[in-house]
């Protein structure tokens, strides 16, 4: 081999050479830019570690192209999703909201009860136990699940709620212990009728018939119909 076709060998050997470390240079670069860029939204409602689990299983599960994929899974990984919306800002970004059902109250400190009457465990939810604690002794049936949902929050919001039966559900006033309302399933209470249950328990009051040295507890009857039976138990 003559020196012009050593320099040219040595010339090909450098060029396969310097190309192949252009290549690799380049290729965590390529890989990098393949992996999309994820910004995960979730509203207030859920617990932390059922938010860091879910981000896992999204970054993990690299379907986000299909919001309908998405959901569907999602949702069979936990019940409490109620939607996931996917927008795409560009090949490589991703914007991802995961919103969930909204808690009405808490069920013997155990379940949580939604809005749309669904129930869950409330370790899916975060500040389960800052939620109106209803008791439920005498099991969650339809109608149960109904009934509170039906209640307005101030009702939620003023009052202790225990189901005991159909015929039998009874509010207890959280200022005033010694107040109850009575009530059934199928009556929930109204505005006017939690506004005359006001006025008995402030008359009460001023008569001192609610003192605690007393240890009489008033109930107001709602489940007559067009009537209010006030007595002491």
């Amino acid at each position: 081999m003559g020196l012009r076709g050593v320099v040219m060998k040595y010339i090909q050997i450098n060029f396969i050479y310097i190309f192949h470390f252009f290549i690799s240079s380049l290729l965590p670069v390529v890989l990098l830019a393949a992996q999309p860029h994820l910004s995960i939204n979730f509203d207030a409602n859920l617990a932390p570690q059922v938010c860091v689990g879910i981000e896992e299983y999204i970054r993990a599960s690299k379907i986000y192209n299909s919001v309908i994929a998405l959901c569907a899974q999602l949702v069979n990984r936990c019940a409490a999703i109620k939607d996931v919306a996917v927008k795409k800002m560009s090949p490589e970004m991703f914007q991802i909201w995961v919103t969930s059902y909204t808690p009405k109250a808490s069920l013997n400190e155990s379940r949580i009860i939604s809005r749309e009457g669904k129930l869950f465990s409330s370790s899916l939810f975060k500040n389960s136990e800052k939620l109106p604690q209803v008791k439920t002794p005498g099991g969650i049936s339809n109608s149960c699940k109904k009934f509170i949902v039906s209640l307005d929050d101030t009702v939620l919001k003023d009052f202790d709620v225990e189901w005991k039966t159909a015929t039998e559900i009874i509010l207890r006033d959280k200022q005033q212990p010694l107040f109850i309302i009575k009530t059934k399933s199928s009556c929930p209470p109204n505005v006017l009728q939690l506004a005359a249950c006001k006025r008995l328990k402030e008359l009460l009051s001023d008569r001192g018939d609610l003192s605690e040295s007393l240890q009489t507890q008033w109930c107001a009857d709602l489940r007559f119909f067009e009537q209010i039976i006030l007595n002491k138990t």
